[in-house]
């Protein structure tokens, strides 16, 4: 039986008012039917029509279904039944027994599982020459746009760095939008980034324009001269441009990198682009030690692909987009979900070994925005005005800006000042926390 806590429960709400009515749904006066096995909990929520509405929690993959009309998701009532089963799972009958509306939703969720590992096993033939045909207009259309970046560069640099914040956020999204239409989303992105400096903090901003600026030199230069490139470093170049693989081509080749593991979920972060929310989960592989990301990125009015919070372990195989460093990754087989951490996990020892592991990935992948760490032991302090996580050598790690003074008591309250093991996210030389492993669980930030 899956047992999944409160407070990872509440990460899964798509927003506060949800949240708030989830919560007060959590009341067994509300619940005339409670039941649950060892693949799904369901039960029946009473509304304010004359028939409850019927609710499914997969207890796998914490997919759900609900006869209610929302259109949130997951629901109020999905959340109402996880909340309630996690504080009182004693109110839940067992039956193996299931209706027949409970077992015809599982077993179609398990007969799609079943497909999809059938077509990945033998993918149906595609119009090869069509694709082949539509890849070479749209490498024309990248190089055309490659090409007119690298004057813009050019002319930026002739007119000096300093000039840069004279031209305004409106000159660089002007050249993004001029990617977009060259179908080179990925330079657009990167274009995007120059109106995120804040040109008003003295000579602070120089070393990121700059850095920026060599980032974006080096995607042009490695794309001018991809065919001399190793394989998978050409895989990175047009993932760098916006060209990567569809998902279902990762899962039906049987070439990539696959790795099965139980993975903590170390991380959840959200954000808004063009309307879309894009939801990042850092995942940390308890028995390899490796690092994994997985991108949902959710329409208005769709349901997120995957239903998970830190502190959640899944033991899943995950399948690794080609690259010199694999990073983001997708979900291959059927994941089962549970809050039980292995006995001993994979951790990175001090802020030495991390840079070592740093120092190898810049040599084959010169394009690293950031790294994902469980270290084995680290420690909020504070020196100089300035906060610090210490390894257990007293070596120093700074604070990212963007760890806010609410997140830094967050973490003291939690840690009690104590060294703890700590998921990190590094950025460039500082680090921002995601969580740590206490008596109580894993607890994120």
């Amino acid at each position: 039986m899956a047992t999944f806590t409160e407070e990872q429960i509440a990460q899964l709400a798509p927003d506060a008012s949800s949240l708030k009515a989830g919560r007060d749904l959590a009341n067994e006066k509300k619940w005339p039917a409670l039941h649950y096995n060892h693949r799904v909990i369901w039960g029946l929520a009473q509304g304010s029509g004359s028939q409850p509405y019927r609710t499914q929690v997969d207890q796998g993959s914490l997919g759900y279904s609900c006869t209610c009309p929302s259109r949130k998701f997951p629901c109020k009532h999905a959340l109402g039944l996880l909340f309630i089963f996690a504080r009182r799972p004693d109110l839940f009958q067992q039956s193996n027994a299931e209706p027949d509306w409970v077992e015809k939703w599982m077993n179609t969720r398990e007969e799609k599982v079943e497909k999809a590992k059938a077509e990945r096993l033998h993918p149906a033939i595609k119009d090869v020459k069509s694709k082949a045909k539509r890849e070479a207009v749209r490498l024309e259309l990248v190089k055309a746009g490659a090409a007119e970046l690298e004057l813009l560069l050019r002319d930026v640099l002739r007119s000096g760095l300093l000039n840069l914040p004279n031209r305004g956020n409106g000159f660089f999204e002007q050249a993004a939008a001029r990617m977009v239409d060259q179908q080179a989303n990925g330079l657009a992105q990167m274009l995007r980034q120059f109106t995120k400096i804040n040109y008003s903090t003295g000579n602070a901003w120089h070393s990121e324009a700059l850095e920026q600026m060599v980032q974006l030199w080096q995607v042009l230069q490695a794309f001018k001269r991809i065919d001399e490139l190793p394989e998978l470093l050409q895989e990175d170049v047009r993932s760098l441009l916006g060209w990567a693989p569809k998902q279902e081509e990762i899962l039906a080749d049987e070439q990539v990198l696959s790795v099965e593991d139980q993975w903590l979920v170390v991380g959840k972060q959200s954000s808004v682009e063009n309307n879309i929310t894009v939801v990042r989960l850092y995942l940390w592989g308890c028995q390899t030690g490796k690092a994994a990301l997985l991108l949902d990125f959710i329409a208005p009015g769709t349901a997120p692909k995957y239903l998970f919070a830190p502190g959640m372990v899944l033991e899943v195989t995950l399948a690794f987009f080609p690259s010199q460093r694999p990073f983001r990754a997708i979900v291959k087989t059927e994941t089962k979900t549970h809050n039980q951490l292995p006995r001993t996990c994979q951790e990175i020892t001090d802020w030495s070994a991390a840079q070592t592991a740093l120092a190898k990935d810049l040599s084959q992948y010169p394009w690293v925005e950031s790294s994902l760490y469980f270290m084995q032991s680290l420690q909020l302090i504070h020196v100089e005005e300035r906060w610090y996580l210490a390894d257990t050598n007293q070596a120093l790690m700074p604070l990212h800006p963007e760890f806010s003074e609410q997140q830094r008591w967050l973490l003291l309250a939690i840690t009690g000042g104590h060294p703890c093991p700590t998921a990190v996210l590094r950025k460039r030389d500082a680090v921002v926390p995601l969580g740590v492993l206490v008596k109580e669980g894993y607890k994120s930030i």
